[in-house]
Parts: C-alpha cells; structure tokens; sequence
C-alpha cells in the first residue's frame, strides 16, 4: 500500500519547522510544507490543513483549496497574545487512503520577530514586538510593568530608567533592553527581565526616599549616587555617603550597585517556554 507523509517540514535542520511573522505593515507568515500520497498520480489528491490558526491571524492559502503535493498557508496580521505563538499541527491526509486510514501530521512552530513593529497594540510602529510580547510574560514586573520609551531618560543607557513624571515615579524600559544585560549574563529575554526588577526596584526605593523628586546637589546626598545618606550609613562600611563609588569598582556607582544587590530575583530560562521571539529562546531549537 502506498506510504502518505509529509516530506518537508523534517526537523532536519531541528529548526526547519519554524516559521516567521516577517517585518511587513501587515505582518505575513508563510507556512510552506511538501508531501506525498506515494504514489505521483494520487498526489493531487493529497489534503492539507493548519490546525488552530492564531486568533487575529487570517488565514489564507496557495493553493486555495488546499490540495495537492505542495502548500503554503498564508497567516496575515500578528495574533494579540504572545500565547498564541508557538506549536501547531500541520496535517495531510487523502491521496486515494482507504477511509479511516491515517494521514500524516508535522509540528511547526510559529514565531514573531524580535525588533520588527508590527504588532496589533496602539503602540504599534512606536513599541517593539519584543516589548509588546515579553509584556504578557513572567518576565515582565513591576507594580505596573514598564512603559516602554525609545529613550528612557537620564541619558546614561538604553536599557532602562525610573523618572520622576507626574508627581510620581515611573518605569521605562529602553530599546537595548532586549539585548545582553548591563550587569550580568543574561540575554534576550532573560535580560529584559532584569531590567524590568532592576527599575522596579529604583522605583519602590526612590518612593521612600525622594517622595517629591530629586534633584542634583541635594544635601542628602552629597555623593550625587542617588542614594540619600541615611541609607549608606545603613550599608556602612561598604558604602560611603561621600563616595559614589564607595563598594570598589568604577563602574556601576553605589546607586546600582545597591538596585541591583537587592532587586527582585531572576533565574535565567524561567521564560524560556513563552519566548517565541526570532532570535529568541525557542526559535534555535
């Protein structure tokens, strides 16, 4: 009896399943798959299907009636949920099987790209894609999550900030915040969660300790590390209330020093699973 199965996808490369929202206005994914019903002249006869196209996806296809040796499923327009990337089901029966016979079935994977814009939010053309999904992740945090700001402010990185604005203190993150971290290993996703728990943590201290703003040369801080000195004393000796750079190194001064020894923790990977990102954590895989 004729042998029906799906040629390509393979997982051979094991990333040959993957499948990319490209940077396009609407934001297209082709989803393209070859078979065969073993047998050249039954092969016409060969029916395809996508299973559980993203919601906010429409889904089209070439050839429209989904038949025959070749597909390419068109996915137009990036789904609202980052949960609604990720594995579906490619399936292809027909081509003359006995009925009740089984067809074959290959795992794809659907992806967004990183630093494209396209994404459903008002923010789109502003925010990045990377921003607007790893917003509806773990990694995300803060009470609320991070603004997202092309520059965020106090002009020393793009990773991120926390300015006083509106009689309060507000969390950005910046367009490097998706890249390697600024303190440590992480990267990705992993690095945008750290910026997310560092700048939350700039913002629940800078609430206690500068209730009304800061402003430089303030005399509770001589140092200008944005650290009044009632908490280095704290920190003592460690950190000096007139030496922005009191805990050994040049680089970062004592204000970061202390976000980041006391900021919330992340153990990288823990996102692994929901980044569906291109480059990202499940897109090598």
């Amino acid at each position: 009896m004729s042998r029906l199965g799906i040629i390509e996808p393979n997982k051979d490369p094991v990333t040959d399943n993957h499948f990319v929202y490209d940077t396009s206005a609407n934001g297209v994914c082709t989803v393209s798959a070859t078979g065969t019903s073993g047998s050249v002249d039954k092969d016409p006869e060969l029916v395809w299907q996508l299973d559980s196209p993203p919601q906010g996806s429409v889904l089209t296809s070439d050839p429209t009636d989904c038949k025959g040796p070749a597909i390419a499923f068109h996915l137009t327009g990036l789904p609202a949920a980052n949960g609604e990337f990720g594995p579906r089901d490619v399936k292809l029966s027909g081509g003359g099987l006995p009925w009740g016979q089984e067809g074959d079935a290959q795992e794809v994977e659907l992806l967004f790209t990183r630093t494209a814009l396209d994404h459903p939010d008002p923010g789109r053309g502003y925010s990045p894609n990377w921003y607007y999904y790893w917003d509806q992740t773990p990694a995300a945090y803060g009470n609320p999550h991070p603004l997202y700001s092309p520059n965020p402010g106090l002009g020393q990185n793009g990773f991120g900030a926390t300015v006083w604005n509106g009689g309060a203190w507000v969390t950005f993150v910046g367009p490097d915040a998706h890249t390697n971290a600024l303190y440590g290993p992480e990267e990705g996703i992993d690095c945008y969660a750290v910026v997310c728990r560092h700048e939350e943590q700039h913002r629940a201290d800078f609430t206690i300790w500068w209730p009304t703003g800061y402003q430089p040369g303030n005399p509770d801080d001589p140092d200008g590390d944005w650290v009044p000195t009632w908490v280095e004393l704290q920190y003592s000796p460690v950190l000096d209330p007139n030496n922005a750079y009191s805990h050994g190194q040049q680089n970062p001064p004592d204000g970061e020093f202390l976000c980041e020894a006391r900021r919330a923790h992340w153990a990288a990977g823990s996102a692994d699973a929901v980044d569906w990102a291109a480059p990202g954590h499940q897109s090598d895989r």
